[in-house]
């Protein structure tokens, strides 16, 4: 089964270049082969950024809006607080910046959507944004009068840990929070 450029488009993909479509649609054959047809629209994105649904994180589809980012940053923090580790306000403020600044320059981008998804490592929160872009992110510099540029230097200042590694779909760009341990 061959996905069309309409189901692409309606899951939020640019459908041009038309070799983004293709390999996501080969990334979903080589994941799910057939089982493809047993997933809804939006399961199918999630699975083939996230890789996939078995033993799979919690995950969502951001839409290609950057209105959309507020309802990206509570829900990570919402699922962050089900996943147990103790996230006191100051870890909490970071992890909503964090993940705003990750999922906007992801839709900003790529004008396309992205899957986010949420891990618990047992010492670190794990947030990780998916699209189908493939260049790498990297810090860039900003004059002292750009309005944009400096996310990723946010990034790299609070995150524990960040980066950005190719995937089928594309790139993954993630962070991790290192969680205290209750006292």
């Amino acid at each position: 089964m061959v996905l069309s450029a309409t189901y692409w488009a309606a899951a939020g993909f640019q459908t041009s270049p038309a070799g983004r479509a293709r390999s996501i649609r080969r990334a979903t054959h080589s994941l799910l082969g057939d089982c493809v047809d047993t997933l809804t629209p939006a399961s199918r994105e999630a699975t083939v950024m996230s890789g996939s649904l078995e033993g799979s994180p919690y995950a969502f589809t951001v839409p290609p809006s950057v209105e959309a980012v507020p309802s990206a940053r509570a829900r990570v923090v919402n699922r962050a607080r089900r996943l147990g580790p103790p996230l006191g306000d100051e870890l909490t403020d970071d992890l909503r910046l964090l993940t705003g600044e990750v999922v906007a320059n992801s839709i900003t981008h790529t004008q396309g959507s992205c899957v986010v998804s949420v891990r618990w490592t047992g010492e670190r929160l794990r947030v990780e944004v998916t699209d189908v872009e493939p260049t790498l992110v990297r810090p860039s510099r900003a004059d002292a009068m750009d309005e944009d540029g400096r996310g990723l230097f946010l990034v790299d200042a609070l995150a524990t840990e960040w980066g950005s590694e190719p995937c089928t779909a594309g790139k993954t760009t993630w962070f991790e929070l290192a969680v205290p341990a209750c006292s």
